[in-house]
């Protein structure tokens, strides 16, 4: 009797014992599937894309498409990818792109409420999210920025009445973040980028790279209008991610992809910002030396549609500039080492001054204000760090 009653008991434990792992099993297979995070990440892509109106479909398709390439090359090469996204001017999430079973996943980290990301105490507030939620904080980072851009200018159209110099954010003064603030938050937070990735207009310009050199190494964006589909991210994200990023694939790709589109525009460039401060002190020798010929003027390569221009093509600026051969070819080869790489269709787009393709007979891949004389510049040419150092 001992012996039955104990076998009985151990027979229902394991009756039990069995049932539970049933119910545990059915319910894992059951219940909607969550894949991890990278345990041992070796960085966090930041995709921030704060409040514009106007750009909501492109940055959703902007998202799918990344997510497109992850599921074509098998996962996130040992990354974590958040992203933050305002879905309104005062409201946003932060989200968490997982990857498992052959499938990409949404894990909404943060909601936030009566919060605007764009000015400084919001985005140090998502950038301290982002430490939390993901990677240690020697980890290392990477930024995608989506959104508008006006370079290192206050914004062009703005209610505001005065609002500080380089930004990028919405369309108006109170949706921007002026580039010194930008820089700041990225100070503060102690998070060093691997790379800043502007998906904007007007960010690859040699002002913008000069404030960006103590927070990245490397800065991709557009010297001109940058077209509301935006990157192809489908096509270059595994090489823009990559633990050392292929720009020269990403470039081929991007430049491939805009040659078909319509209008068939667009120029890229990666601006590797360890160089910008040799290119600054070879420019206060040729400022200290010569003054820009004002008859060359209309002979300059632009890159907008504004009247006058705002943006100029830097090398060809040089070029016009610059009288001494040995001071030239010092120029040259920095800017190359300054800009290792760049593509350009053989015309840009700009929705300024009526619209329309502007032929590009010379590309850099880098703007400079320099000569401008729109009263946006000159106004605030005391204003940039870039000027201060090279003149």
């Amino acid at each position: 009797m001992i012996y039955s009653s104990k076998y009985k008991v151990v027979q229902c434990g394991l009756l039990l014992l069995l049932s539970l792992f049933v119910t545990v099993a059915c319910s894992d297979d059951d219940g909607p599937y969550m894949p991890s995070p990278e345990a041992n990440a070796q960085r966090t892509l930041i995709v921030f894309q704060p409040w514009a109106d106007d750009l909501q479909n492109a940055f959703t398709n902007n998202v799918r498409m990344m997510e497109r390439s992850i599921e074509e090359h098998g996962g996130l090469q040992r990354q974590r990818l958040l992203v933050f996204r305002a879905t309104a001017p005062t409201e946003g999430s932060l989200v968490e792109i997982l990857y498992g079973r052959g499938s990409c996943f949404r894990d909404t980290l943060k909601v936030y409420r009566n919060f605007n990301a764009i000015k400084p105490e919001g985005m140090s507030q998502v950038l301290s999210d982002v430490r939390q939620f993901a990677t240690p904080a020697t980890a290392r980072y990477a930024l995608i920025v989506g959104c508008h851009g006006t370079g290192w200018l206050p914004p062009l159209r703005t209610t505001a009445p005065k609002v500080r110099p380089k930004s990028f954010g919405g369309w108006y003064g109170d949706e921007q973040i002026a580039i010194p603030d930008f820089v700041d938050v990225l100070l503060q937070s102690q998070m060093p980028m691997d790379f800043i990735c502007f998906d904007d207009c007007y960010m690859a310009g040699v002002e913008v790279a000069y404030d960006l050199r103590h927070v990245t190494r490397w800065l991709i964006g557009s010297a001109c209008e940058m077209l509301r589909y935006g990157l192809p991210y489908d096509l270059i994200f595994s090489d823009l991610i990559a633990p050392e990023p292929r720009f020269d694939s990403v470039m081929s790709k991007f430049l491939s992809f805009y040659t078909q589109y319509n209008p068939p525009c667009g120029t890229l460039a990666a601006i590797d910002c360890s160089e910008v401060e040799a290119m600054a002190q070879i420019m206060r020798e040729i400022n200290g030396q010569y003054e820009f010929d004002e008859s060359q003027r209309a002979k300059l390569q632009t890159l907008d549609g504004y009247y006058p221009t705002l943006f100029f093509d830097m090398g060809d600026y040089v070029e016009h500039l610059c009288g001494d051969s040995v001071l030239l070819q010092r120029a040259r080869e920095q800017l190359s080492r300054l800009v290792p790489y760049k593509v350009n269709t053989p015309h840009y787009y700009t929705a300024s001054g009526g619209g329309g393709r502007v032929n590009l007979r010379t590309f850099s891949g880098l703007t400079i204000s320099d000569p401008s004389v729109h009263g946006q510049a000159t106004s605030n040419f005391a204003n940039s760090a870039w000027w201060q150092a090279t003149h």
